[in-house]
């Protein structure tokens, strides 16, 4: 979006037209300071990265933006490294907590156009929407058709930039159509109606599905389905320990999962353009 400066007409009718941009005002003078931070071991659930964080926030003051890697902060720490030392709430792991230094940024980076961002996500999650891909919608005014297991949850596309002089917030209505069947439900009614070769039924109906975790909110592409391993099977963690599935999604979530005998979806990621 660009804005023109030029004077207007001599002729024709003036026309009022209008945007869904609203403008955004700050104080000219001041600087946001941008620091990483790093867990040790590593912390997989991005809520308990947040818990941990904001529980020193006697040493880090207020306000801050966190997005799960970076730290922004309007005071500079004493220290261009600062340590200290937690323990879990779910067991007495204590976790060091690192954070670095690595930015002093003008009101008018770019950076400080992804915190606004930060914050402004974190204001819709505050009035009860959650994040489902990358936008926002309201689960509590949700929609169910039940003739057709569906849910209508209607929410907004919105986004913070500079455009020219102006840092501006777009808003768009947005809705999200889901499925209240789960991947299980379906292989489950798959395995009852089609009998011996069910497995390579199933993977040609809901391989290229979009599927919806609960438990973070996230989009997966379901590329293949692996009947060969279930939840107790194991996978090499960061620090080169094994955990299997079940374990995993116990202790970075908090759930139990019910059927261990069910199999794994296969999603792979895109390849990123050079």
């Amino acid at each position: 979006m660009h804005f023109s400066h030029n004077p207007p007409g001599k002729k024709g009718k003036p026309v009022e037209v209008l945007t869904n941009c609203f403008r955004m005002k700050a104080a000219d003078q001041w600087l946001l300071h941008q620091y990483s931070v790093d867990f040790s071991p590593v912390v997989d659930n991005p809520r308990a990265r947040h818990a941990l964080l904001r529980a020193h926030s006697e040493i880090l003051g207020t306000p801050m933006a966190f997005d799960g890697m970076m730290l922004f902060l309007l005071r500079r720490l004493d220290e261009p490294v600062t340590r200290f030392q937690t323990k879990c709430r779910d067991s007495d792991d204590i976790i060091t907590i690192t954070v670095a230094l690595k930015n002093a940024l003008p009101p008018t980076s770019p950076t400080c156009m992804q915190v606004y961002n930060i914050i402004f996500r974190k204001i819709l999650g505050l009035v009860g929407f959650e994040q489902t891909g990358r936008n926002y919608f309201n689960p509590n005014a949700k929609r169910e058709i039940q003739q057709h297991k569906i849910q209508l949850l209607p929410g907004f596309i919105t986004s913070i930039l500079q455009y020219e002089q102006e840092v501006l917030l777009m808003a768009d209505v947005s809705h999200k159509i889901l499925r209240t069947e789960t991947v299980l439900d379906m292989l489950a009614e798959i395995q009852q109606t089609k009998g011996a070769g069910w497995a390579d039924v199933a993977k040609r109906v809901l391989a290229g599905e979009i599927v919806l975790t609960k438990y973070n909110n996230k989009t997966y592409r379901v590329d293949d389905i692996d009947f060969n391993i279930d939840p107790m099977n194991t996978f090499d963690k960061l620090d080169g320990t094994k955990i299997t599935y079940a374990q995993y999604y116990r202790d970075a979530y908090g759930l139990n999962i019910s059927d261990l005998g069910q199999p794994l979806l296969v999603s792979k990621p895109k390849k990123r353009a050079c």
